[in-house]
């Protein structure tokens, strides 16, 4: 059974007794997220070999598991990883949620589309994610890692997963048809055992790069082998823009849009937790695609006032979001 204990800011953690107690086999994915944009963040927790549960934040340090009555319960019934972003770029925060696929398309990883009002369509299959291509070299796969993120800077946002039988990680990009598996990429490698993935600019170039924790060639706790850095070398005309939020204990959780001088805004969310026990940084990159400039950026973090930037000239824009903002 799952614990939710929350934190005084003293050194001192209290149960939250009878709350977000998810039962399951094995939780492996906990993503905190604030899906319904109230101000505070909500849990979704993936299981192995069980279903999923959702808790809705109530505001109140109570805790309320939708899962069931949303239908986001059973859609994936062998989560490894599960991940927050706004994949049909409309402003809301979506959901992914890996599983296996076990030669059995009604399986498949889901993808759940934000409505706005906390209730999601699993659009996975619709969008092209749902299984992995047979012609990977294995019929079942399970996604340990995965990340939703704009990697060529087209203004549009990618999924990478990682698996965990020695093929290639899998990425899929994004076109006017939906999503289609690209096999091309540098950073595409052989004999990855992947068990956790995580994503931030490493090189500081202002894209997004990936490292990937691995199992190893022997038994779970022996024989442990290197982490992957997988670098992003994109080569793209596209402009970026890289924003950092600050101070750290307030940036988790925060959703950051960019508004831009043509094609509309984009908004990300600021992840607690990442795939199977992976953490991203708390910063946010965006491509502008054909866009040439930002015209503001707004950061809300979880229990401040929004702030707003207007027309940023820099690549890189540090937010502060604490009390003395």
């Amino acid at each position: 059974m799952n614990r939710a204990e929350l934190n005084d800011g003293a050194g001192v953690f209290t149960e939250l007794a009878g709350q977000a107690q998810c039962y399951g086999w094995a939780t492996l994915a906990t993503l905190l997220v604030d899906l319904d944009r109230d101000g505070d963040l909500d849990i979704y927790v993936g299981n192995d070999l069980f279903y999923d549960c959702l808790y809705r934040n109530n505001g109140d340090g109570t805790f309320t598991d939708i899962a069931a009555e949303i239908g986001t319960d059973k859609s994936s019934i062998s989560a490894m990883a599960a991940s927050a972003g706004d994949i049909d770029n409309d402003g809301l925060i979506d959901l992914l949620v890996s599983d296996s696929t076990n030669g059995d398309e009604s399986i498949g990883n889901a993808v759940f589309i934000n409505r706005g009002d906390l209730t999601f369509e699993n659009k996975g299959r619709k969008l092209g994610l749902s299984v992995f291509d047979s012609s990977l070299g294995s019929e079942t796969m399970f996604a340990w890692g995965s990340g939703i993120f704009d990697f060529d800077l087209d203004g549009d946002n990618d999924v990478h997963m990682v698996t965990h039988v020695t093929v290639e990680e899998v990425f899929w990009q994004r076109t006017f048809k939906g999503f289609e598996i690209v096999n091309e990429l540098t950073f595409r490698l052989l004999d990855v055992d992947g068990r956790g993935s995580a994503y931030g600019d490493i090189d500081n170039d202002g894209d997004i790069d990936i490292v990937v924790a691995r199992r190893g060639d022997g038994a779970f706790i022996a024989d442990p082998a290197p982490l992957q850095i997988l670098r992003n070398d994109t080569d793209t005309p596209c402009k970026r823009i890289k924003i950092d939020v600050v101070p750290p204990h307030l940036a988790p959780g925060a959703h950051v849009t960019i508004t831009m001088d043509t094609c509309g805004s984009q908004t990300q969310s600021l992840e607690v937790g990442s795939g199977y026990s992976s953490v991203n940084p708390s910063t946010a990159i965006f491509g502008l695609g054909a866009a040439s400039r930002v015209e503001s950026i707004k950061v809300e973090a979880i229990g401040r006032p929004p702030v707003i930037i207007e027309a940023p000239t820099e690549e890189h824009v540090v937010v502060n979001v604490g009390p003395e903002a």
